[in-house]
């Protein structure tokens, strides 16, 4: 019996031991876990709030009253808000990639008085782009009766003019600027490069006829990044009031110019002004706290007498 209470008292303080151990063993690990834990919250309290902000770069160019291109401006100048939130703007520098342009141009029957004009401003254009920038590219497109490519996008000025040289009215054919305008970002998109743009003529009364609709015109230059620099010459009352709003607004938007001129001698004159402030575009980088994916952004400068051009697309950076 002794041997038997010894027996019975050898398991029950073997199972107090295990017991004991197996208490002491979740204790230790519920003090570890707790350490680690703090360790970790630590660490996350220790993270520097400014690793939410994001820097982005747009293309901008600064023209003075006279349309002239600025070329003194300091990031003390600008202003940039992103979604409603102001951002900081780190640097401005002059735009170092390459220029890409597509030049769309009106075919219709209107252009026939015009057509020697239209021809020796866009050869100017092409001259005056090459001549500031060697490697730009420029290609050629019409929009008489359909959007047609009659160059693609070169370097060589002399393709370019041999192109120019064959614009002619096409006879009955009416206006598609709208799809021209799509087709030609759709060209651009693929260029690696944020200096996309799109020169567009056209004369004013015309019979518009495309079928794109505004929306999905404006998600294509959001897409691939393309500002609209648009003129045209005024013959006769306007017939197209909503193809009129609807230039003056993607050419806001995209950070261009609309333009509407009454003497086609005054042609050239834009054209060049338009190539000046392409061929003077900078960088403007800046840093704003959110992790929200840009919808709007909105750009200005403080600087009297001065004039941003700059796209309120979100920017891709590519």
């Amino acid at each position: 019996p002794d041997r038997g209470v010894d027996a019975t008292g050898f398991v029950r303080s073997r199972r107090r031991r295990l017991v004991t151990s197996t208490i002491l063993a979740s204790a230790a690990a519920g003090i570890l876990g707790r350490m680690r834990m703090g360790t970790l919250l630590l660490a996350v309290m220790l993270v520097p709030a400014s690793q939410s902000a994001v820097e982005r770069t747009l293309v901008i160019s600064v023209v003075d009253e006279t349309g002239a291109p600025v070329m003194d401006v300091t990031p003390a100048d600008m202003r940039v808000r992103e979604n409603g939130i102001d951002g900081e703007v780190i640097s401005v520098r002059r735009a170092s990639g390459p220029l890409y342009v597509q030049l769309l141009i009106d075919t219709t029957p209107g252009i026939e008085p015009y057509v020697s004009d239209i021809r020796k401003a866009l050869v100017g254009f092409v001259q005056h782009v090459k001549q500031g920038d060697p490697v730009a590219e420029v290609g050629l497109m019409e929009f008489g009766q359909a959007a047609v490519p009659i160059v693609p996008i070169t370097a060589d000025a002399s393709v370019l003019e041999k192109g120019i040289g064959t614009l002619f009215p096409k006879p009955r054919s009416a206006s598609v600027l709208l799809e021209g305008i799509t087709a030609a970002s759709m060209s651009l998109a693929p260029k690696s490069t944020r200096r996309r743009a799109i020169v567009s003529f056209n004369v004013e009364p015309s019979d518009e006829q495309s079928r794109q609709s505004p929306e999905s015109m404006m998600k294509a230059l959001a897409v691939s990044g393309t500002q609209v620099w648009s003129l045209s010459l005024q013959t006769g009352n306007r017939n197209n009031a909503s193809r009129d709003v609807v230039l003056n607004e993607v050419a806001k938007r995209s950070g261009g110019q609309r333009d509407i001129i009454v003497t086609a001698s005054a042609i050239d004159q834009y054209l060049r002004r338009y190539a000046n402030a392409l061929l003077t575009q900078f960088e403007l980088t800046y840093r704003v706290d959110s992790l929200r994916r840009p919808q709007v952004v909105q750009t200005g400068t403080t600087r009297p007498g001065t004039k941003m051009h700059a796209s309120t697309f979100p920017p891709s950076n590519r």
